[in-house]
């Protein structure tokens, strides 16, 4: 009868440290949008965050063509992957921030049917404002990638946040409709390159919902982290 006892006890100690364990170890769900402060300057100037050969894969894993495409460049032709790489090294940045720019706006990783000559003369959205005809001398993969970037990113040329510094406050259109605006106080320098690069606040949490979809790390609660 004690051996029953102990056994059952031992039983009910593992089903109630389980039970302990699940609740304080729950999937913890991604952040709400804060429009100051959209992704970390750590993440967004980490140049290692992907090799070539990483792009590659990324784009292996998605439905969009560019994985199978390659374009002419001025050092021959190379693969959309080498491309993003080159851009996002060349500018101190993220390949992550290129590819999650490519598919807000064009959908270019997961659309297969968006790689017409048309859309990808506008790959990355560059020379082309809201409310105005794209310029054409910005057309071609290539350049939209590499001129896209030299905005988005530490081109010595631009500098980081060029327009919108860290610690200022600016008026950006919330839904880019011309009529209602934000008040958005800059966080950090990756958040004013975003914003340079759509300044209105639609655009940029079409980023973040992305980024957060796609490259953010989850860690589940009471996770103890290394600093």
């Amino acid at each position: 009868m004690l051996q029953k006892r102990l056994s059952l006890a031992l039983t009910l100690s593992t089903l109630v440290i389980g039970a302990i364990f699940f609740v304080v170890l729950p999937q913890k769900a991604s952040a709400a949008f804060n429009p100051g402060y959209i992704v970390s300057d750590f993440e967004y100037f980490n140049t290692r965050a992907l090799s070539a050969k990483g792009i590659q894969l990324f784009l292996n894993s998605q439905s969009g063509a560019l994985k199978n495409l390659s374009f002419t460049t001025p050092n021959g032709t190379k693969s959309a992957a080498q491309i993003i790489y080159d851009a996002a090294a060349a500018n101190k940045m993220s390949a992550k921030v290129i590819l999650t720019t490519l598919q807000k706006e064009q959908s270019l990783i997961t659309n297969a049917g968006r790689a017409t000559n048309y859309v990808l003369d506008r790959a990355m959205g560059y020379g082309c404002p809201d409310g105005a005809s794209c310029s054409s001398e910005y057309f071609g993969f290539y350049n939209q990638v590499t001129k896209g970037a030299r905005l988005l990113g530490d081109d010595p040329t631009w500098g980081r946040s060029s327009r919108y510094k860290v610690g200022e406050t600016y008026a950006f259109d919330y839904s880019n409709d011309g009529v209602n605006y934000q008040n958005v106080t800059i966080a950090n320098e990756a958040t004013g390159l975003l914003y340079q690069y759509t300044p209105h606040r639609h655009g940029n949490e079409a980023f973040y919902n992305l980024w957060t979809q796609w490259f953010q790390v989850k860690y589940p609660d009471g996770t103890l982290l290394r600093a």
